[in-house]
């Protein structure tokens, strides 16, 4: 079996990429006292093709010496492969809650966490990234990680001023984990409080592809962030100012530094921008909400969605949906038999997808559909949106000729389970056939004209 072959499964990688994370002794406050408090959360992850366009956009835009992943690639590996057989697997690592509160009460220099989570960031992510490589090397792929090159440098642009040989924030809108904010920061699903790193890796598989073809489409324009920069570095109309930044961050290197940290080789970044504001921990909310039938587009969001919330309950473990193969692919697989199945998606104006749904056949129950994956984001949950998919799910069964719904669903998923019970669903045994075998809540509701039970 080749490492390609090894590969054809989207979990394969993210446990790799899991397994590193959960083995770092290092992702935690010892500098601060506080072993047992991590300094970042598990990554969201998100892949690129190595032949997207994008790229080649990159080395107009910031300059020619910045890589594509063919170019990164051959850096390591003497017979490097073409282009079109590279993917790029981006990671974002969100700040903790903690943290994140913490940051919010500073206005001048960043809180303890951020300074010391920011200065020992290099570190920790090369660890990460040596451990990551060496575990697709023992499956037979081929990787590189461009945090571990020689060349990992910053260079002067003469386009975006200061810029790097590799955009980690760039790789990541390309690998689709969200849009760009007025500070220049990444709105991400876990918002803008976040990192990240990338590995490029010789393995053929379907790409996410960006969110939104507007590099801003999820910023809202607020000005929060313009109101948190003490020296006026960022512009509703200019955006960010690097030099004006970079300035202020000397600054408080040589005049503010605690003298309780050890400065030692930190890098220092200020990150005031990233706290405080609506996007600190998810994308802000844009416009009113729409229904309609999936399209091939929403695959990346709707799967990183459901994988998302199911990190968020301590789910993302084999049994669950996280794993379902179809989960990449939920067009195709919702409408190959449109007399079966369907699903609908709750979009915001910005194009997002903030929520879906499906019904699939039951055939352990005669006349029974099944409700399945219905997700809804974490920011635009308690609105409604949840019970306007299962009353749309509901009329689609009736339609498909079902008279009864099945669900299942996790006891941890308690906000779930009640707004199921509250629209009629009631228990009922553990049929002789479940479809996740680590579900362990069965509900049965009757959507005949008859009374429910």
């Amino acid at each position: 079996m080749t490492g390609n072959d090894t590969l054809n499964r989207r979990s394969v990688i993210e446990k790799l990429i899991h397994d590193a994370f959960d083995s770092l002794e290092e992702n935690c406050f010892a500098t601060l006292g506080q072993e047992e408090k991590p300094m970042w959360e598990k990554p969201l992850i998100g892949i690129a093709a190595g032949d997207d366009p994008y790229y080649d956009y990159l080395k107009e835009h910031i300059g020619a010496f910045h890589w594509t992943p063919a170019e990164a690639f051959a850096q390591k590996y003497a017979e490097a492969p073409a282009a079109s057989s590279l993917r790029v697997v981006s990671m974002a690592f969100p700040q903790t809650m903690e943290t994140k509160t913490m940051q919010r009460q500073s206005d001048v220099f960043p809180c303890d966490n951020w300074l010391v989570s920011r200065g020992e960031w290099e570190p920790l992510i090369r660890t990460f990234c040596r451990r990551l490589e060496r575990s697709f090397e023992e499956q037979g792929i081929r990787s590189v990680c461009p945090d571990l090159l020689p060349g990992m440098t910053w260079m002067r642009s003469d386009n975006v001023g200061h810029a790097s040989t590799w955009s980690q924030r760039h790789t990541a809108y390309a690998a689709g984990l969200g849009t760009f904010s007025l500070s220049d920061g990444l709105i991400t699903p876990k918002g803008i409080a976040v990192r990240f790193t990338s590995i490029i890796l010789e393995a053929v598989l379907p790409v996410d592809g960006k969110v939104c073809d507007d590099p801003y489409g999820w910023c809202s324009k607020c000005g929060a962030c313009v109101s948190r920069c003490p020296v006026n570095a960022i512009s509703s109309d200019t955006g960010h100012d690097k030099e004006v930044c970079a300035a202020y961050e000397d600054y408080c290197i040589e005049n503010l530094w605690p003298a309780h940290i050890e400065k030692g080789d930190y890098i220092f970044g200020c990150g005031l921008c990233q706290a405080g504001v609506p996007c600190a921990h998810h994308p802000p909310k844009q416009g009113a909400i729409s229904y309609r039938r999936i399209q091939p587009s929403d695959d990346p969001q709707l799967a990183r969605l459901v994988r998302t919330s199911l990190m968020d309950h301590e789910l993302g473990i084999p049994g669950t949906a996280y794993y379902d193969m179809q989960l990449d692919r939920l067009f195709e697989y919702y409408t190959a038999e449109p007399l079966k199945r369907n699903y609908f998606v709750a979009v915001n104006e910005s194009g997002r997808v903030v929520g879906g749904i499906g019904i699939d056949v039951f055939d352990r129950l005669e006349g029974c559909g099944e409700l399945q994956k219905l997700y809804v984001a974490d920011d635009y949950k308690r609105q409604g949106i949840g019970r306007n998919l299962i009353g749309i799910i509901e009329e689609e069964a009736r339609r498909l000729g079902y008279d009864k719904i099945y669900l299942e669903t996790h006891s941890n998923l308690k906000a779930a389970q009640k707004l199921y019970e509250s629209m009629g669903y009631r228990s009922m045994e553990r049929p002789e056939y479940s479809i996740h075998e680590t579900m362990n809540c069965f509900l049965l509701k009757k959507i005949s004209n008859e009374a429910n039970q």
